[in-house]
């Protein structure tokens, strides 16, 4: 981790801007050191901030489980239920939930919905039950999920579920890196990125750019599938 007494200081003749701390604070040092930017004259924080927020946005949206939330649910009578309003993903079924009390109970299977539809095309009216065999996952509906059995119309159970969810978004107060610290060196690369490739008073600083948005890709271990897929588009 950088020195933090080498934090950008963002003392531009504009505005003396207040920098980073924590964490993000160190980690933008970082970034400012690879830049030759040490003093944020050219990235200060105000400009550096928003890339923070789309390395957050990018990276969860490439990599889900970057993020891993436990949610307990209470269930809806039926087979349809809803994710958390903050959940983007569901990730993983940990256990039922006793309904007398918090102990877990046994953990239902993930099967994808198109799966359960071949094999048992009548399974979302079969008879209710509280305890959960299945959480069906719909690949075409994100936020929502099914159970099987379905809930009883009276008695309904509880599940706790792995979902991924987005991180607060970073201000000028944050100071907490917002993933495990094994993603770093992919925020530091995605930074880089970001203050290169809208550069235009730098040489060659768009093939720079890109160079680093590979090394991020690589950080996530996401390089080889994202070649793969454009090559077969092609």
């Amino acid at each position: 981790m950088a020195d933090t007494t080498k934090n950008i200081d963002g003392g531009t003749p504009a505005g003396e801007e207040t920098s980073l701390s924590g964490e993000l604070g160190d980690i933008s040092a970082v970034v400012s050191e690879q830049l030759k930017d040490e003093f944020g004259a050219t990235w200060p924080p105000s400009k550096v901030i928003p890339y923070w927020n789309l390395f957050i946005q990018e990276t969860v949206g490439l990599k889900p489980d970057v993020y891993p939330v436990e949610e307990t649910i209470i269930l809806v009578a039926g087979a349809r239920q809803d994710l958390p309003t903050a959940a983007l993903l569901l990730l993983d079924a940990i256990c039922n939930i006793s309904e007398t009390s918090t102990v877990a109970a046994p953990v239902p299977v993930i099967i994808n919905k198109k799966n359960l539809d071949l094999i048992y095309p009548g399974w979302q009216l079969a008879e209710g039950n509280a305890s959960v065999s299945f959480i069906v996952r719909d690949d075409f509906n994100p936020k929502v999920f099914y159970t099987y059995p379905p809930q009883p119309s009276t008695s309904t159970g509880k599940v706790k579920l792995l979902v991924s969810e987005m991180p607060d978004a970073i201000t000028i107060n944050s100071t907490d890196f917002p993933f495990d610290d094994s993603y770093i060196p992919a925020a530091v690369d995605y930074l880089i990125y970001r203050c290169l490739i809208e550069e235009t008073t730098i040489p060659n600083a768009q093939a720079k750019a890109m160079t680093f948005y590979n090394k991020y890709l690589q950080d996530l271990g996401l390089k080889a599938s994202i070649e793969k897929k454009i090559g077969a588009k092609q």
